[in-house]
């Protein structure tokens, strides 16, 4: 049964919409998704333009989740995209086939290729990861000093609390290819993403911690 809202008058046709009245000005849309979001006079989002590559479905994804009040909503059958708002723990925001079957499904392990200067080894890469994380905010983040052993570099970082979190750098067979893994929130996978890409690392691969060996089903992004 629908629970379809009133979409803004000035959203395009197409299956992602924001509710009309409810925008609150967050920022998150420009942030995530610029090209396929717009603003009327009143400083109100509206989709503009549909997703229409699976670039965009994952930008489009990264501004529902982070947009305030739940503003931005699904009214599509598309069954992949109905999974991936369960697995984002939000299938209320879906209007027709929720999956409310599905549990959220945290992704923090994470294969990329990188061949940059940063990655000559694990305590490298580790290193400049480190680096970032402190240079964000030195008064939000902590992190402990990197150590090695044996084509594996770890730290531990914390941020607004005084839980650190483990975080692995590995290097794995494959030329230029690493591997990952830390045990904060999705938070420090959405740093992670955003840094690495930057960086031109290619072929991100996220699996869920439950997939130890990684030969599961993964995605390009950690949402």
């Amino acid at each position: 049964m629908s629970d379809e809202k009133r979409a803004h008058p000035r959203n395009v046709e197409g299956p992602f919409y924001v509710v009309d009245g409810c925008c609150t000005a967050c920022g998150v849309p420009e942030a995530s998704a610029p090209e396929m979001f717009a603003w009327d006079h009143q400083s109100h989002c509206f989709v503009k333009r549909q997703p229409s590559t699976q670039l965009e479905v994952d930008q489009m994804l990264d501004a529902v989740r982070g947009a305030e009040l739940n503003c931005i909503r699904y009214r599509g059958l598309d069954s992949d995209i109905l999974t991936r708002f369960a697995e984002l723990g939000e299938p209320g925001l879906c209007d027709r086939g929720a999956r409310f079957d599905l549990r959220p499904v945290t992704r923090n392990q994470l294969t990329f290729v990188f061949a940059g200067d940063a990655a000559k080894e694990p305590g490298d890469l580790a290193s400049a990861l480190r680096q970032h994380l402190l240079a964000l905010d030195p008064d939000r983040y902590r992190a402990t000093p990197v150590t090695s052993n044996h084509g594996r570099a770890s730290f531990s970082c914390a941020w607004s609390e005084d839980r650190f979190h483990p975080i692995a750098v590995v290097s794995l067979r494959e030329p230029a290819t690493w591997l990952i893994k830390h045990e904060g929130n999705v938070l420090l996978s959405d740093l992670l993403q955003r840094w690495l890409t930057r960086l031109g690392a290619t072929q991100l691969r996220w699996f869920a911690d439950s997939d130890l060996t990684r030969s599961g089903p993964w995605r390009a992004t950690p949402w």
